[in-house]
């Protein structure tokens, strides 16, 4: 796992065939000194990702996934998110809800068009072959600012501004929802322009939630 400040950012899995040795200690030890560094430099990326449109099905895919992992069950809005995202994702989340772990059986992950989508997964209950159900859909906003903050470098302040503003307040209703004076909400303002790399409100609003501006 590729961790960064407690948060991981990625995952890579390494097999060998059976006719060559293990990894060494060595070997081991070279990946684990890459955890961090590849971390943050996947970090950057989602940062710095294209754009995309908020495109994509209406309501929540869901599908049941079998004890194999196969298919049993999956509405239009799942199939389309499938091909966004492959199987790995939905496999994982699975897994985690059929061994009992509610809290591990939950993913964020991108799709191969930049949009953010969350997964959760169920067992199903009374099912013998121990089925799992996910639900995917895209990721609420307030989840993605709080990416955002561990991306971007935001400030507690910076965030509370930004959610503000994702919500279409004004400089003044914003100050005071915050308690603080319009031109401090200004100053947060730029200061996220400047770190989003846009110019106007509308710019950061699509760059925040992932659209085209």
């Amino acid at each position: 796992m590729f961790l960064a400040d407690g948060e991981c950012w990625g995952a890579v899995s390494m097999f060998r065939r059976g006719n060559r040795a293990d990894f060494t200690h060595r070997e081991a030890a070279l990946v684990r000194a890459l955890s961090r560094p590849v971390a943050a430099a996947l970090r950057r990326a989602c940062a710095h990702a294209a754009p995309v449109p908020l495109s994509g099905p209406a309501g929540p895919g869901v599908l049941v996934l079998d004890s194999a992992g196969r298919t049993f069950v999956a509405n239009e809005a799942a199939r389309h998110w499938m091909d966004e995202i492959g199987t790995l994702a939905p496999h994982e989340v699975a897994t985690a809800a059929r061994a009992g772990r509610g809290e591990e059986a939950y993913l964020r992950v991108r799709s191969r068009t930049g949009r953010w989508l969350s997964l959760w997964g169920s067992p199903v209950d009374g099912d013998p072959h121990g089925g799992a159900s996910i639900v995917i859909q895209p990721t609420p906003a307030s989840d993605i600012t709080e990416m955002l903050m561990r991306m971007y470098g935001l400030t507690v302040r910076e965030r509370e501004v930004l959610e503000q503003v994702i919500s279409g307040r004004s400089s003044r209703e914003i100050a005071g929802a915050l308690t603080i004076s319009p031109n401090t909400v200004q100053d947060h303002v730029k200061s996220l322009f400047a770190k989003f790399d846009v110019r106007s409100r509308g710019q950061l609003v699509a760059r925040a939630l992932g659209s085209r501006c």
